[in-house]
């Protein structure tokens, strides 16, 4: 199981404690985020937008949050996300 997931399927309190917001919160975040990130595309195509992430969106906002709320060192958020620190 991911940290995404891990998070996720905690309860609302242990989410609202360790992300910063509550689940529903984060979830409206995330769709006008997604909407946002959707009609710029929808406005400039382009074929190459540099390298793909190794994260979703979900959890590239979830990192943001963790980041923002803890604010950890990166070789912590690293390991804890399964991504390089830098």
């Amino acid at each position: 199981m991911n940290q995404f997931e891990k998070t996720m399927a905690q309860s609302e309190e242990q989410f609202l404690r360790s992300v910063g917001v509550s689940k529903e919160t984060f979830e409206a975040i995330f769709n006008l985020l997604a909407s946002h990130i959707q009609s710029v595309l929808d406005e400039q195509p382009m074929k190459k937008r540099g390298q793909k992430s190794q994260l979703r969106l979900l959890e590239r906002l979830l990192l943001t949050f963790t980041y923002l709320h803890h604010n950890p060192t990166f070789a912590r958020l690293g390991s804890a996300f399964g991504i390089s620190e830098s």
